[in-house]
């Protein structure tokens, strides 16, 4: 059934005239007899009766009506409901986010609202390869992307400026790299391919550099710190992990070696109205001290 020829029939009805049905619906005069039309076709029968141009219903379309006015009513009452389902603060939600933000910093930054709504609940999954969030894979995923889906809405959130980092000890080794073509003596990480998909920008650092030592491939932030942290090469960490890093970490190149990755809080569509949802990004985005530990972009 047609929703529009309910209403189409249930305005003209009560309204007294098509031209009155047209404005309530906000659409022609023709397009309102069409409808009318079509709905007495479907269920096969006629319900008004033309009287001097003007559509007067007929006992079949009189014994019909109470029948629309009660669904039209009950639609209204579930709608209102659903509106004020979205607005209460509770319920159960998935968060997705990368390995790293989950680990070191996501928990951070929640814990207090979490404190705050205890009657929320909810499930974290740290993972690096995107969910399909039109799936019902996640209902809130935090991470960088570089293209856009349909159904899914993207709010920026933070960026973590990226930088190459190395130990002490590994400067020592193999020496601090002064220029781009000393790359060719050292070892480097990157991610693999698999994740470039959808992250185009996360090898931002071989956009600069062509020759390397070694390149060994980590699909996780967190691995490469952890490679990193153990004097095994060189590899791109945002700034804010460096600084809580295990050991020390010396900047590769700063001046020219940077990447800003901007990160995303990202739900689907069909959440768009949960206050849950709303309310979880704005006390992010207000955290005294920046969401994630980035900074916000102006």
């Amino acid at each position: 059934m047609n929703w529009d020829k309910l209403l189409a029939f249930y305005h003209t009805a009560t309204l007294g005239t098509v031209k009155k049905a047209a404005n309530k619906m906000e659409i022609s005069p023709p397009s309102i007899s069409r409808l009318i039309n079509g709905l007495e076709e479907e269920i096969g029968h006629d319900l008004f009766t033309v009287v001097s141009q003007r559509m007067i219903l007929n006992k079949k379309g009189e014994h019909f009506l109470p029948a629309v006015k009660r669904l039209l009513s009950q639609y209204d009452i579930s709608v209102k409901e659903l509106d004020q389902l979205a607005q209460q603060m509770e319920g159960h939600f998935n968060i997705t986010s990368t390995i790293s933000i989950v680990a070191l910093w996501l928990f951070d930054d929640i814990a207090e609202f979490m404190k705050l709504y205890p009657q929320i609940s909810f499930s974290f999954k740290a993972v690096d390869e995107t969910p399909d969030l039109t799936l019902g894979e996640s209902d809130i995923d935090i991470r960088p992307f570089s293209q856009k889906e349909e159904g899914i809405e993207y709010k920026y959130l933070t960026t973590h400026d990226m930088g190459l980092y190395a130990t002490r000890d590994y400067i020592q080794k193999s020496g601090l790299p002064e220029k781009i073509s000393d790359f060719e003596n050292h070892e480097l990480f990157s991610f693999p391919s698999s994740l470039l998909i959808r992250h185009t920008s996360l090898n931002w650092h071989l956009l600069h550099i062509n020759s390397w030592k070694k390149l060994t491939t980590v699909g996780s932030y967190l691995g490469i710190l952890r490679a990193v942290e153990n004097g095994l090469g060189i590899g791109p960490i945002s700034h804010a992990a460096a600084k809580i890093s295990r050991v020390p970490l010396i900047p590769i190149l700063p001046d020219i070696l940077t990447h800003p990755m901007d990160i995303y809080y990202r739900y689907p569509t069909a959440l768009s109205e949960n206050r849950v949802i709303t309310e979880l990004y704005n006390y992010l985005r207000e955290r005294p001290e920046g969401p994630l530990k980035g900074r916000i972009r102006m």
